[in-house]
């Protein structure tokens, strides 16, 4: 009885760990169409304001529907720039673990530029929008440590990486090994 008791209290331990892996995961569902998609959504990287450094934020969304998972970057870079992008970008993730992980863009992205004018000071910036479409084993790899540092490479262009805080690196990690779980 007793071994019965601490089996169901360690399964109801290790269901509940894997609850709050998910957490950074929401399900979304199609109002015509029933079709449901999960999604999770982390920013690496912080806009300061006052700074003499450029910094960068990048958003990244994970969405996964029918077992198909990508990872959509809006990556900003400061000024104008009217290069679309294609499979010849690549994104790249290195993990605490010395790993890195590089995938290529997908889909073709064009850029989208926008000027801002603030205190009298105009600033302009070109935003690109790459679909990346891991496979299973490039997701395994990247739930299998921290992302510590990213980097794309646009030939021609130099953009500079954000800084990756340990919370959002966990909470990439989170969103990934929660998808992996359905991912075909």
């Amino acid at each position: 009885m007793k071994k019965l008791m601490i089996t169901v209290l360690g399964l109801g331990c290790f269901n509940l760990a894997q609850a709050q892996d998910c957490k950074e995961v929401k399900q979304e569902v199609d109002k015509f169409t029933k079709k449901e998609t999960k999604v999770g959504t982390v920013n690496f990287g912080k806009i300061k304001m006052m700074s003499f450094k450029a910094s960068t934020k990048w958003l990244l969304t994970v969405k996964q529907d029918a077992g198909k998972t990508q990872i959509q970057t809006s990556i900003a870079a400061l000024g104008e720039f009217n290069q679309a992008l294609d499979e010849t970008t690549y994104f790249y993730f290195l993990l605490d673990n010395g790993e890195v992980v590089k995938l290529a863009n997908a889909i073709p992205a064009k850029p989208v530029t926008q000027a801002f004018a603030n205190g009298g000071a105009l600033t302009v910036f070109t935003t690109y929008l790459l679909t990346l479409e891991p496979t299973i084993e490039e997701m395994q790899k990247l739930s299998s440590g921290n992302v510590t540092d990213v980097k794309v490479e646009i030939p021609n262009q130099n953009i500079q990486s954000p800084n990756v805080d340990s919370k959002d690196a966990k909470k990439f990690r989170s969103i990934v090994s929660c998808l992996l779980a359905t991912a075909q």
